[in-house]
């Protein structure tokens, strides 16, 4: 009787293994996930049944989202990011409004907004980041339409909120441009304006750099001081998971600002000693000693952190060309250590999430990154090993805080 206890729970094991791995193949072959041309028909066909069918033109485009892993310290001073294509996108469709309002709809949230492009809500406040997007970049176009009906279907988490805000503003230029004669050339900064109202503060075009030039399944470092990329192959197939950290509040605006400011008066300091020197990017590791010491103690962080995080890119961008995944993911959490010791961001979860994977790195994770704002954790590793590993860590987060955050395979 017990040994057929015991293969009648070996057998339950076996078809749960089994079902998880027929899971993660589903996942990893995208099977979930909608394609561009499926999420385009999707976003017109929602403009249509939404606000009603019309014979008005409908200018669509798609766009998907990136991947940063070290990207959020060129907010704070010129330098190098490092950026993954995303296999999530954006599909945006837009025709000319039938009403005296722009109407906008989201998919899959199903959330319905109006406004009107002009000064009177110029200055709202309560307006979701792709209706500031609209009201930034077309208000100052001339020749466009007076409203829109606008249709978005994404499969980028909304709360990603750097990467979705990016994919919105460029898909939105590509799909203006629809709407007039003239080349809109449309600037990386001017997209990346429409960032502020939407985050809180001045974000840097390097997210929006990389949306428009990251190249499916290939890796991006990006210059934000001359918005200008590169494209390169990396050795393995790699697969990237993301995690929302319920709970988590966005950076707060003072927060940025200190270390801007922080960041600005250590340039300063140092160019006084060294007047040729352009920017703390062009500062490296052994160069710290020195001139930590001409500082005041309440700005080393500052510098310590930004020029270490610089370094940490180049050195991340060797390790994926040859393949080295085991430096990459080690680069990874010291960047994540650096984040909240060094930099001083406050995001529990995402320590808690970081360790997690740091103990499954012998089960096929590489690394993790938390973001900048602490609000969400991307996973890196196998392309079977990630959605896996990524329903166990759910679990783990559940069993220590109480709250399960939510998952998905970018």
């Amino acid at each position: 009787m017990k040994g057929d206890k015991l293969q009648h729970g070996n057998q339950h094991w076996v078809s749960r293994q089994a079902q998880s791995l027929r899971d993660a193949q589903r996942r990893v072959e995208g099977k979930d996930r909608l394609d561009s041309d499926s999420a385009i028909e999707l976003a017109v066909h929602q403009l249509n049944d939404v606000f009603g069918e019309s014979d008005a033109l409908i200018a669509t485009s798609y766009r998907y989202g990136v991947i940063g892993y070290f990207a959020d310290h060129v907010i704070f001073m010129p330098g190098f990011a490092l950026f993954s294509c995303s296999k999530a996108g954006m599909a945006v469709a837009i025709r000319a409004g039938a009403t005296d309002r722009s109407r906008i709809v989201n998919w899959p949230a199903g959330s319905e907004e109006t406004f009107s492009l002009g000064a009177e809500d110029a200055v709202r406040t309560d307006l979701d980041s792709w209706a500031v997007c609209i009201e930034n970049l077309a208000a100052p176009i001339d020749g466009l339409p007076s409203t829109f009906d606008i249709s978005i279907v994404s499969a980028i988490p909304i709360e990603d909120e750097t990467s979705f805000v990016a994919a919105f503003g460029v898909a939105l230029s590509d799909a203006l441009q629809g709407f007039v004669d003239e080349d809109l050339d449309i600037s990386d900064n001017t997209i990346a304006s429409a960032f502020e109202p939407a985050v809180g503060f001045q974000a840097a075009p390097v997210y929006v750099t990389a949306v428009r030039g990251t190249l499916a399944d290939m890796f991006a470092l990006v210059d934000s001081e001359k918005c200008e990329l590169v494209n390169f192959d990396v050795v393995g197939e790699m697969a990237v998971g993301y995690i929302q950290i319920p709970g988590q509040p966005g950076l707060d605006a003072s927060f940025v600002e200190k270390r801007r400011r922080d960041a600005g008066a250590c340039l300063l300091r140092i160019q006084e000693r060294r007047p040729s020197l352009p920017s703390l990017a062009h500062l490296y590791h052994k160069d710290l000693q020195n001139i930590e010491k001409s500082l005041p103690r309440k700005l080393r962080y500052a510098v310590n952190y930004l020029v270490k995080e610089n370094q940490r890119v180049q050195r991340a961008v060797t390790a994926a060309r040859k393949g080295d995944w085991q430096l990459f993911g080690a680069l990874l959490f010291m960047s994540n250590s650096a984040l909240t010791s060094d930099w001083g961001l406050q995001s529990k979860g995402g320590a808690f999430i970081s360790e997690m994977v740091k103990e499954k790195t012998t089960e096929g994770l590489v690394g993790a990154r938390i973001s900048g704002d602490g609000r969400h954790v991307y996973v890196l590793g196998q392309p079977f090993s990630v959605p896996v590993q990524m329903d166990d860590i759910r679990k783990s987060y559940k069993d220590h805080f109480g709250t399960q955050p939510r998952t998905e395979l970018l």
